[in-house]
């Protein structure tokens, strides 16, 4: 519940404007406006122009480093943000469980599976509609530029499944080609390449992807295979019609939790198929820019020898952007429409299931620079929903730029979820469903950015209370859930980092929760991360990774609490020569280097010390 001294301060950044929007370059030097064009890809300087709560981005140059493991994902890159936790697994070595090691929350926030995080894909939202959740595991980092993250509600730009925070992938852009191979222990092995290019008006992105392991727990074998194509071109000056399509096959077997083995070794297995299609028209001029994309999503679920979800999602999202002297108004119309059919295998007393929902979301976002050294912002969503009532979603922010190298932000956003079509009709949801309500929350946070010479540091203090959270209050077969999770934590993110040359980097991240309840326990009390890149010689690079957590959680019934873990990576990348037109790379790196033994996730285990090397050319 809200307390009256957070609702005055809900009130009060709320009568100060309507909401952030992306800005261009056309604004004064010494604009806020000038922030989006200084994000230090990263760390990020903070976009304090374009959401509620801020932007951190995921360098391409980190995207590479992070490709040299053979089981890394777009989840691998948000977890090296302070705040997002998750533990390297995924659909290539862990499968799909009720009790996965690839959920992930965002500042103690995210249930299982990833409840009101929401991926989206070049702008276009990626949810296995009938479960109202993505699949970001399954993106491996082929075809990946960068990787952005929002933590804390973006419910105002991207609708209610951004509850609690989001995560974009950028796949447009950056170097021409890459190709590259690699293996490891278990009998891992992927082959990734990815391809940007122009002919004229036509514009094209090509990534693919193919990965497989024999397991490193025994009967954990699984593969996966992605492909992605993104193809352009102008209408005119300033116009471009944009279609894409991509597509993810992915076989796994989940043996289960190592106390309790699965009887029958094929009841953890199972395929989860993904198709999307999206078509866009984009114009850009000097001081606007509007879209109009098309979408739809088909996510095939067959696991267990259980259920078989056809999951569906489509819509059409439309907006535009106006950016005069010292404003910025960004607005538009969300319409999605998902759901699908859900059939449990064999059992006449679970008949199917064929339903679907729509949203229709008009909104606005305004922001003002009254001074050079000011901004005032804020927004408002309508969320029209065809079983629930109307939400009202807002967002404020107001915002100092000290000088061209630092800002203070002081932000409010509200999330709000609708229950999903599984929480709203599937059998095994045990009780009267229709008593399920959205969920709610309020993020507060007060952030400071700066940059003085090669040393940028960033740090965050925020505080999030949220109620009607749908939750399973007793454990037990079949599940109950209702709205009884109510909660409020408080926390701090930073980053340090320190560029003392062009390759050279060292960077310490910090998120320490010191105010938790039984809704955010599966969070660490306190991660750190120290991440560092040395050029040792032209060509030669050394790179390492040390992450500790203290104050560990526990994920079965009763929370449980874990020891505390240290893990640490190391790799080295060497370019010999140069072939052809692009760079030559040979790069091997250990993970889990002290081979640390930890459960995460109620009896799951993680990957032990595992060698991988390969070969990489791009250009």
């Amino acid at each position: 519940m809200m307390t009256s001294g957070t609702g005055s301060l809900m009130l009060l950044l709320i009568l100060l404007g309507a909401a952030s929007a992306a800005a261009n370059s056309i604004a004064p030097s010494d604009s806020l406006w000038t922030m989006e064009e200084q994000v230090v890809h990263g760390d990020s300087l903070a976009t304090v122009t374009v959401h509620g709560t801020r932007v951190q981005v995921v360098a391409p140059a980190e995207i590479d480093r992070l490709r040299q493991q053979a089981g890394a994902n777009a989840l691998s890159a948000a977890a090296t943000i302070p705040g997002v936790s998750y533990r390297q697994a995924g659909l290539v070595s862990a499968g799909a469980s009720g009790n996965p090691p690839w959920a992930f929350r965002m500042r103690g926030i995210g249930s299982v599976p990833n409840d009101g995080l929401l991926v989206l894909v070049d702008g276009r939202p990626q949810v296995v509609g009938f479960w109202g959740h993505a699949l970001p595991d399954a993106h491996p980092l082929g075809p990946i530029e960068r990787v952005e993250v929002i933590r804390g509600p973006a419910s105002v730009p991207f609708g209610g499944q951004a509850f609690a925070g989001a995560i974009q992938v950028i796949t447009r852009g950056g170097p021409s080609t890459m190709v590259q191979a690699t293996g490891g222990d278990f009998g891992t092995w992927n082959v990734q390449g990815r391809h940007h290019d122009q002919h004229g008006p036509v514009t094209l992105t090509v990534g693919a992807s193919a990965a497989a392991t024999d397991g490193y727990r025994g009967g954990d074998e699984s593969d996966l295979q992605a492909l992605r194509l993104d193809l352009g071109t102008a209408l005119g000056k300033g116009w471009l019609i944009r279609g894409a399509v991509d597509g993810t096959d992915s076989r796994f077997n989940n043996p289960g939790p190592e106390s309790q083995r699965y009887a029958d070794p094929d009841s953890g297995s199972g395929t989860i198929r993904q198709r999307t299609a999206e078509l866009a028209i984009e114009g850009r001029g000097e001081v606007w820019a509007s879209f109009v994309r098309a979408y739809s999503s088909d996510v095939h679920n067959d696991f267990y020898q259980a259920g078989n979800t056809q999951a569906r999602d489509s819509g059409i999202r439309a907006g535009g952007e106006w950016t005069p002297i010292n404003w910025a108004f960004k607005g538009g119309l969300d319409l999605d429409n998902n759901g699908g059919t859900f059939t449990v295998n064999g059992n006449p007393n679970f008949p199917e299931v064929d339903q679907e929902q729509i949203t229709t979301a008009p909104y606005l976002m305004a922001a003002w620079d009254p001074s050079p050294r000011w901004q005032i912002g804020g927004g408002l969503r309508m969320q029209f929903n065809d079983t629930f009532p109307t939400e009202t979603i807002p967002q404020a922010k107001l915002a100092y730029l000290a000088d061209s190298r630092g800002a203070i932000t002081l932000s409010a956003a509200k999330g709000a979820k609708t229950p999903t079509v599984a929480q709203q009709y599937l059998v095994f949801f045990a009780g009267d469903r229709t008593q399920l309500e959205p969920e709610h929350m309020w993020q507060y946070e007060l952030a400071v950015d700066r940059t003085w010479g090669p040393w940028f540091a960033t740090a965050a203090v925020y505080r999030a209370e949220g109620d009607n959270l749908i939750r399973q209050p007793q454990p037990g077969w079949p599940p109950t859930y209702d709205n009884s999770g109510d909660f409020s934590h408080e926390g701090l993110d930073a980053t340090v980092s320190w560029r003392p040359g062009p390759v050279d980097k060292i960077r310490l991240g910090a998120a320490w929760m010191w105010m938790r309840d039984d809704q955010t326990l599966a969070t660490p009390g306190l991660h750190l991360r120290l991440d560092g890149v040395w050029e040792v010689r032209h060509g030669l690079e050394l790179d390492a990774m040390v992450e500790a957590e203290w104050d560990r959680y526990g994920a079965d019934g009763s929370q449980a609490p874990l020891d505390d873990l240290l893990l640490a990576g190391l790799g080295v990348t060497w370019r010999p020569t140069r072939l052809g037109s692009g760079d030559l790379e040979i790069f091997g790196r250990v993970d889990n280097l002290f081979d640390e033994q930890y459960m995460v996730f109620d009896d799951y285990p993680m990957p032990p010390r595992m060698l991988s090397a390969g070969i990489r050319w791009q250009r």
